[in-house]
């Protein structure tokens, strides 16, 4: 990653480091990786070439060239070949210099490499990329401001077709939804209510694609993406979050049971256990009467059937149950049973 165009830019702290390093000539060991300074030879010999224009030794000049081009190329890594290609191309002055030298210049001319050549080279590397990244942002500031009309007519697009697409895709998802009740339903398009502004978002990535390309959405766009947000976002949200539910059918008698005892909380619970064993006692013999928890079990069956019809439901939770249970009734029967174990 060059890091051009981003907060904080490319990591330079190799050259950071190197263009405060004491004086003397860099050196790069033959790995590329290791620099060392060298405070003898290499610095004498930079001295007499700097003051009496002594030719470099073939030796130097391969070390030299060794050690920028590996400067070199921890730019070209953290900043991005762009930015070395144009760095190779600016002036990089050193002190008693006859002559202006190119970066690529003084790469081939081996010059010695120090502290100083690499404090210019980092101010050269950081002027450049302060120039791409000053051309990027212009760039983007005129792709936004071209973009803006599209967008605008995409967002138009959007709230003037969202009602009906929605309307449309909920009804067919209706019998594809998994949902079995009308109850269960309207719950969900409440929840669907409840996050159009989540259905609006949605289309934020869509818009600026098309923007991009010099285009905004059409009535088709807006369709397929509510259909795609209701049928892979919404939908799986609300029936992730529902409870276990069951038909009436596929209620037990301990279920309802499990209920009652939940619902009578508040009264005196040995009241309250023996009444629930009285729901859950089966008559013995086929030809006997039917138990008194039997009959109080079927109304209380029927009280729920009747719920749930009002309702438009077929199914219903645990919790659910407890609610339809009507305290009332149950009382009343909580009272006769306590009655008749009396008498």
């Amino acid at each position: 990653m060059s890091g051009i165009g981003k907060t904080g830019g490319p990591d330079l702290n190799l050259l950071e480091r190197l263009s405060k390093a004491p004086g003397g000539v860099i050196k790069v060991d033959e790995t590329g990786n290791r620099f060392t300074m060298d405070q003898t030879g290499m610095t004498f010999r930079s001295g007499l070439h700097r003051m009496f224009r002594q030719d470099k030794s073939e030796e130097d000049i391969q070390q030299n060239k060794s050690t920028l081009r590996s400067i070199l190329d921890e730019i070209g890594q953290k900043a991005g070949q762009d930015v070395l290609d144009e760095v190779m191309t600016r002036n990089l002055k050193l002190g008693g210099d006859r002559e202006t030298y190119t970066v690529g210049d003084r790469l081939q001319r081996g010059t010695y490499v120090s502290s100083t050549l690499v404090k210019e080279l980092l101010q050269i590397t950081r002027s450049v990329i302060a120039e791409k990244n000053e051309a990027i942002a212009e760039q983007q500031r005129l792709d936004a401001q071209k973009m803006e009309p599209f967008k605008e007519e995409s967002r138009t697009q959007v709230d003037n077709h969202l009602p009906k697409c929605l309307s449309e895709n909920l009804k067919s998802l209706r019998d594809d939804s998994g949902i079995r009740d009308d109850h269960t339903w309207n719950r969900f398009l409440d929840f669907v209510d409840g996050n159009k502004g989540r259905i609006t978002s949605s289309f934020d990535d869509r818009i600026e694609d098309k923007a991009r390309w010099d285009s905004s959405l059409s009535y088709i766009d807006v369709h397929s993406g509510v259909s795609s947000f209701l049928s892979k976002t919404l939908l799986p949200e609300f029936l992730g979050a529902q409870p276990q539910r069951k038909s009436l059918e596929e209620l037990s008698d301990g279920d309802i049971a499990k209920a009652v005892r939940q619902r009578l909380d508040s009264f005196d619970q040995r009241h309250v256990d023996r009444f629930v064993e009285d729901l859950l006692t089966k008559k013995k013999d086929e030809d006997d009467d039917d138990t008194s928890g039997m009959k109080n079990l079927r109304s209380l069956r029927d009280s729920v059937a009747v719920q749930l019809n009002m309702q438009g439901r077929e199914m219903v939770s645990d919790d659910e149950l407890v609610e339809m249970l009507d305290t009332r009734q149950l009382s009343d029967m909580l009272s006769e049973h306590v009655r008749r174990r009396r008498d």
